[in-house]
């Protein structure tokens, strides 16, 4: 509690790895948060943990029923930070105004990762952010398709 006072969540995650899981059952019960910030701060240190590319055991997360089904699936880290975005656990982040400008004009290069699960994330920002054209949006989906057809069908279902 004394270190939630002195430090975001994200600077003791990033210090201490190992303490996220700890950091995730204690959020959404810290006393002095409005109802369900707590819930969305963990879901939010798990995701960009996942987005990192940590491994993390569902296990250590038994405290949120929907989190640890996420952790549970058989896929790698990225790919559950996306499949936990799909399953509206955690947002995905809204793309900047910058951004949104840089997929102007039909460059939907700048949806592209090395990592394939990234550049799904990217497509799948793309493809929940308002003011996209219509052309970046149809681009972000076929991407989607392509990279994980079954992902990609669990969103539009969403």
């Amino acid at each position: 509690m004394r270190l939630l006072a002195a430090h975001a969540s994200e600077d003791l995650v990033r210090a201490r790895p190992g303490c996220l899981p700890a950091l995730a059952s204690f959020l959404p019960v810290a006393p002095g948060r409005p109802e369900g910030e707590g819930r969305r701060e963990a879901r939010r240190l798990v995701r960009d943990a996942l987005l990192a590319g940590r491994t993390l055991e569902p296990l250590h997360f038994t405290d949120d029923e929907a989190v640890e089904e996420v952790l549970a699936e058989d896929l790698p880290p990225r790919w559950l930070a996306c499949l936990g975005s799909v399953r509206r656990l955690w947002p995905a982040p809204p793309l900047s105004p910058s951004e949104i400008d840089g997929l102007g004009a039909g460059r939907t290069d700048a949806l592209a990762a090395d990592d394939p699960a990234l550049t799904f994330w990217h497509c799948l920002r793309a493809a929940e952010a308002p003011g996209c054209s219509t052309e970046v949006l149809h681009e972000a989906r076929r991407r989607m398709k392509a990279l994980h057809p079954d992902l990609h069908a669990a969103f539009i279902v969403i």
